[in-house]
């Protein structure tokens, strides 16, 4: 009767051992799973920013391409402007220049005739 008793609580120890064993064993694979799934959820967000950098990087680089193109075509109009002002500026001086000269003929042209006007008066005065 002993040896069945002793045989009996070694089972029902072993049992016991082997049913805590079990949850163990289906608490760590719960534990595994929630991590596998944390960690494909993780890559998953991973892939998603990775494109949005990669997105980003790509509108980065347009942005400075068009802001390259902006300050040439600002560079060119500017050029443009300056010679403009420039060619205004000559435009400017020649025609300042031509009123001086039209001036200046028109006085001589003036003092001639009051020459010839005096010349032809003497000439009268004197037949």
């Amino acid at each position: 009767k002993v040896e069945k008793l002793s045989t009996e609580l070694a089972s029902a120890g072993a049992a016991g051992e082997l049913r805590c064993l079990r949850e163990e064993v289906a608490r760590a694979q719960r534990q595994v799973a929630q991590r596998d799934e944390d960690l494909e959820a993780a890559e998953g967000r991973a892939r998603m920013l990775e494109g949005q950098r990669i997105h980003l990087q790509e509108q980065l680089q347009s942005e400075r391409d068009t802001s390259a193109a902006l300050r040439e075509s600002e560079l060119e109009a500017r050029r443009r402007l300056d010679n403009e002002l420039q060619a205004r500026g000559e435009e400017v001086a020649w025609q300042r220049l031509y009123e001086q000269e039209r001036h200046r003929s028109e006085e001589t042209r003036t003092a001639l005739q009051q020459r010839v006007s005096t010349a032809e008066a003497r000439e009268a005065a004197a037949a």
